[in-house]
């Protein structure tokens, strides 16, 4: 995030209501005002653990490719994989 320059003023869990995949607004994440606010569902659906960790970090990851697209087209989703690449390739280097 330093080398982008982008900050997240806040970083808070999404309360675990609705279910993933079948509620009509259920996501796994937002980022409200690039950045102002970034919510993540970290409880499973059942409310007996936690989401796998990767499931967790992709959804950062997404949500700050919205730092600087809104939209999910193609300049989103090329910015979405250069930043897995980025954290893939440093946790294999950690």
């Amino acid at each position: 995030m330093a080398a982008r320059r982008w900050r997240v003023t806040l970083l808070s869990e999404m309360p675990p209501a609705g279910l993933v995949g079948v509620s009509p607004v259920c996501v796994l994440g937002y980022n409200m005002n690039r950045g102002q606010e970034i919510a993540l569902r970290l409880r499973t659906d059942d409310l007996r653990g936690f989401r796998k960790y990767e499931a967790v970090r992709d959804t950062l990851v997404h949500e700050l490719a919205h730092m600087v697209h809104d939209d999910h087209d193609a300049a989103f989703k090329a910015l979405n994989s250069e930043l897995r690449r980025e954290v893939l390739a440093a946790a294999q280097g950690a």
